[in-house]
């Protein structure tokens, strides 16, 4: 079979990469895990809150922060936007 025949030119690295996709295996799983304990934690946070706040307004409030965060330009930014909000009433 010619599969068995291209592992055997390869058998002398086999454990090496057998112990090498074990432990990505293992550290994936891992990050995986604590990815979904973290999705958890965002919902019990969401939870808390939602009768304390509008967290929909609060979750475009962080997208505009963050946008404004990331402008390289500020004058050029805040003139856009002042045209785009009163000449063009960019609304929702």
């Amino acid at each position: 079979m010619v599969y068995h025949d291209h592992m055997a030119l390869h058998d002398d690295k086999a454990p090496e990469l057998r112990e090498t996709i074990a432990e990505f295996a293992r550290r994936l799983q891992n990050v995986e895990a604590e990815m979904s304990e973290l999705r958890e934690r965002k919902k019990e946070l969401v939870e808390e809150f939602r009768t304390r706040l509008d967290l929909k307004s609060f979750t475009l409030a962080m997208r505009v922060a963050k946008a404004k965060a990331a402008v390289v330009h500020e004058f050029e930014f805040e003139t856009m936007l002042d045209v785009l909000e009163t000449e063009f009433a960019v609304l929702p």
